[in-house]
């Protein structure tokens, strides 16, 4: 390879990774101004969406849009951001890539506030000249009511659902 060939590769990988990066970004801002249009935007046509775990799983982008639609629209204000954020690229397919963010969010639903740590272990696919999310699946160390969170970490039960507690995705 020369070395014109491999500084426009690593030059690509560069605006790649601030291409993901910023993907990233708009998600949190899509969740936090309950804006469907720019969700359908950053999810590929045929993507996936759940927890880590299968105990929710939506495919499809317009599958997807609807169950934000359904799911935010009655929820109040939220504050996701996003902390540390790796990238590998797939060597085999220039335009795809996996990811793993690490994050927070606020939330309020009905009359509670809640406290959220999150990994989204994601898939990324670039579509024409955009990155988009092939999958997003979220791992949850908590996500609990705000009154709950006192001493959250010391038990095993540290997802809190309207049917009860059940355990974190880690550790």
């Amino acid at each position: 390879m020369t070395l014109s060939a491999d500084l426009e590769r690593r030059m690509r990988r560069i605006e790649d990774r601030e291409a993901i990066r910023t993907l990233v970004g708009t998600y949190a801002l899509a969740m936090d101004n309950k804006d469907f249009d720019l969700v359908a935007e950053i999810f590929a046509e045929d993507g996936r969406f759940g927890w880590i775990d299968g105990a929710f799983d939506i495919r499809g982008r317009d599958a997807i849009v609807e169950m934000y639609r359904t799911r935010l629209v009655a929820a109040g204000p939220s504050f996701h951001y996003t902390h540390d954020q790796f990238v590998t690229w797939d060597h085999a397919d220039e335009n795809r890539a996996t990811g793993l963010v690490l994050g927070h969010a606020e939330t309020a639903a009905g009359a509670s506030q809640g406290l959220v740590a999150i990994r989204y272990h994601d898939r990324y696919v670039r579509e024409g000249d955009r990155w988009m999310f092939s999958e997003r699946l979220l791992g949850f160390l908590y996500n609990v009511p705000v009154k709950d969170y006192d001493g959250i970490l010391k038990t095993k039960d540290r997802i809190h659902l309207a049917s009860g507690a059940i355990a974190a995705h880690w550790p």
